[in-house]
């Protein structure tokens, strides 16, 4: 069981409080419909821990590597940035998160001068060909991306203020898709959401590491680093 291993890894070394994500926890006056079996998405998982979290946090893929240096740069951002209406997430150079193995989706991000996100738009079919980057559009014509394009791989730095807004939001969601029995609940809408209300900020921070999806067990060094040669999507 996922837990166990966690205890067994981490005892002494760091305080450990576990949430689980079940269909059937939502706001009073809300009844999860019958037949439903699909999580209510990635900001409901967030939501489900707005009891024990008091303090800034970061949300990560459970099945990615991010890389040593991206949980310095959000950790000195928890320092000296975070605030009830700053949030950040972590970039990665779209050339740092290709893989050998196949065409990858990613989220290329578009920023304002002052490293602020502005929004992010899922691209599919992401490979290199010859020295060039490319997608495939949604007329299937080849499109090229800069190298140093930020892209996310949905780390997010939050401050506790995010779980009003993500209470608020989901209550708005369920109004409209409860009924809907493969609807999601995704983080980066709840983000934007608050973007476009000029109510937060989302700061683009660059790790300068790269961050691949893998499938099998991989381990990282006494630094965090990546192995050299991984198993990627």
């Amino acid at each position: 069981m996922p837990k166990e291993r966690f205890d067994e890894k981490l005892k002494g070394k760091i305080e450990v409080e576990y949430v689980f994500q079940e269909i059937t926890k939502l706001p009073k006056g809300y009844t999860c419909p019958e037949g439903r079996e699909k999580p209510w998405g990635t900001g409901h998982a967030i939501l489900m821990a707005k009891d024990v979290i008091k303090e800034p946090f970061a949300a990560i893929n459970a099945d990615d590597f991010y890389g040593a240096p991206a949980f310095q740069c959000i950790a000195d951002f928890f320092v000296t940035q975070v605030s009830g209406s700053t949030y950040c997430m972590v970039g990665y150079l779209i050339k740092n998160t290709l893989s050998e193995n196949g065409t990858v989706s990613r989220g290329i991000c578009k920023t304002d001068e002052d490293q602020n996100l502005v929004e992010i738009t899922e691209r599919h079919q992401i490979r290199r060909e010859g020295k060039a980057i490319v997608f495939e559009d949604e007329n299937k014509s080849l499109v090229e991306v800069e190298d140093n394009t930020p892209a996310s791989m949905n780390f997010w730095g939050f401050h506790p203020s995010l779980f009003v807004h993500l209470e608020n939001q989901f209550k708005a969601f369920l109004d409209e898709k409860i009924e809907l029995p493969k609807s999601e609940f995704y983080i980066p809408s709840v983000v934007f959401e608050l973007i476009k209300a000029d109510t937060i900020k989302t700061k683009v921070l660059q790790a300068d590491s790269p961050c691949l999806r893998y499938r099998t067990n991989q381990k990282v060094d006494r630094r965090g680093n990546l192995p050299r040669k991984i198993m990627v999507e």
